[in-house]
């Protein structure tokens, strides 16, 4: 009954739903929405730990959840209607917009590489999570394209949007930003969907300019890769 129970893609399905709404309850209930009770990291930790002690592998369960990776699309392309409700101000905003975007893309994607070099990683590993502030299908295809590992890249992604959504609210305060605008434009820019996630729980304001910092950031990032490619 076990084996059965833990090779069958229904069981795995809901789990991974189940202790997600358990993670975002207990968030909100138990730790008040604090940082570091992120829904998406406790989420991730429990199942972990589940697929850790079930002798699955990691990629024998990725291919049982397909069908929740196959709603990023979807997901993504419903981010478009609370930025449209906000499109005055970013019409009042494009140059400090396309400002932000060009400074954190070439950052993100440049200090990544020259860090792992230091490292002394190798160039596959180092292509692999140079793209990881971009959304996770978007940094798994650059790495491939590039020649570095997708499941790496992945990786990366979820570890820079954990650490972006965990610290976005202390950073800010420390800065003292409070314009709910440049707050979720630089969560997206930097932490993509996971970013746009913690932006939802601040206000519709912070979600809107979350989601254009990650479609943004997405398309120059596959831009930049595309150039590079280009040069050699």
């Amino acid at each position: 009954m076990w084996s059965v129970l833990t090779t069958s893609p229904s069981t795995w399905l809901a789990l991974t739903i189940g202790l997600y709404l358990l993670a975002n309850h207990a968030s909100a209930a138990w730790f008040r929405g604090h940082p570091l009770a992120n829904p998406v990291l406790l989420a991730i930790s429990a199942l972990c730990m589940l697929v850790w002690l079930s002798g699955i592998d990691a990629s024998r369960y990725l291919d049982m959840t397909r069908p929740l990776t196959l709603l990023i699309g979807p997901a993504t392309v419903s981010l478009a209607l609370p930025l449209w409700r906000h499109r005055q101000r970013v019409k009042e905003n494009l140059v400090p917009l396309a400002a932000a975007l060009t400074t954190g893309c070439l950052t993100a994607y440049f200090a990544t590489e020259a860090l792992s070099d230091m490292l002394g990683f190798s160039r596959q590993v180092t292509v692999s999570l140079a793209p990881r502030s971009t959304s996770a299908p978007i940094a798994m295809a650059l790495a491939e394209i590039r020649g570095g590992l997708p499941t790496l890249a992945m990786c990366a992604v979820l570890m820079s949007g954990i650490i972006g959504a965990v610290l976005l609210t202390g950073v800010t305060r420390l800065m003292r930003i409070t314009d709910a605008a440049t707050v979720g434009f630089t969560a997206g820019l930097s932490s993509h969907a996971l970013g746009v996630a913690r932006s939802m729980e601040l206000g519709q304001t912070q979600a809107a300019f979350a989601s254009l910092g990650m479609l943004l950031n997405g398309l120059a990032t596959s831009v930049l890769v595309a150039v590079m490619l280009s040069l050699g």
